[in-house]
């Protein structure tokens, strides 16, 4: 990813049927490149598909239904109704960015679940008021730079009516990005999410596998060579 990729991303959302300001997000690349890595693509959407054909994009997706007075608001999910979340784009495993000290102490903080074996899914929290307790189960990756008014009002729906993302991606002009937007650098030796030592480990499994199939292609040589022998056997018995 380049310096020049590493831009805010921004959501569009539809609340009981009317456009509200665009929020857009700082990303925090530096402190939690993994987790803040999965939330741009899936703004952006270029991944694609999932291998279980779910669409890895927070596009058209929905603000979950949170408990009236919380200190947050929940984003993310694929089905209104129950409440389903979209995907990583990692798939089910990948390293956590879960060690960093960032707290949930105000408003406006981008958050996402700490990964662990069972959870494979991205939702995304924006916080209304500090939580502690939030600590514990999400890291920070970000912090919403535009439409506090937007992210007040979501807070304050009832949810009778489905609040829709419709839009969302990365703020490729500049003028689009609100002053004083930090763009962070990804930490040396990280590029797109992943290690130098991630991209070590899966070039070794990539010649490991490359091996195995040669070796298999000289077993299927010895193995044809042995039926060879034998059926040439079986003529001179004739």
């Amino acid at each position: 990813m380049t310096e020049e990729e590493k831009l805010p991303v921004f959501m569009d959302v539809f609340i009981a049927g009317m456009y509200y300001e665009r929020m857009v997000f700082e990303l925090f690349y530096d402190i939690t490149p993994y987790t803040a890595e999965d939330f741009r693509a899936l703004c952006t959407g270029e991944k694609g598909v999932s291998p279980n054909d779910t669409f890895l994009c927070y596009a058209n997706c929905f603000f979950h239904k949170v408990k009236k007075g919380g200190s947050y608001v929940k984003g993310g999910a694929i089905n209104y109704e129950t409440g389903e979340d979209v995907q990583s784009v990692f798939g089910p495993y990948f390293f956590d960015d879960g060690s960093n000290n960032l707290k949930h102490d105000k408003e406006g903080l981008l958050s996402m679940p700490r990964r662990d074996f069972r959870d494979c899914r991205s939702h995304f929290l924006i916080t209304l008021r500090a939580d502690e307790s939030l600590d514990r189960t999400h890291v920070v990756t970000g912090k919403l730079v535009e439409g506090m008014d937007t992210l007040r009002e979501i807070g304050q729906t009832s949810f009778d009516w489905a609040v829709r993302i419709v839009g969302c991606g990365m703020l490729y002009n500049a003028r689009d990005i609100p002053p004083g937007v930090i763009i962070r650098p990804l930490p040396r030796g990280k590029r797109d999410g992943v290690s130098s030592k991630g991209r070590e480990r899966r070039e070794g499994r990539r010649k490991r596998i490359k091996n195995d199939d040669r070796d298999d292609s000289k077993g299927k040589e010895r193995r044809e060579g042995r039926r060879r022998r034998i059926k040439g056997d079986g003529r001179d018995d004739y």
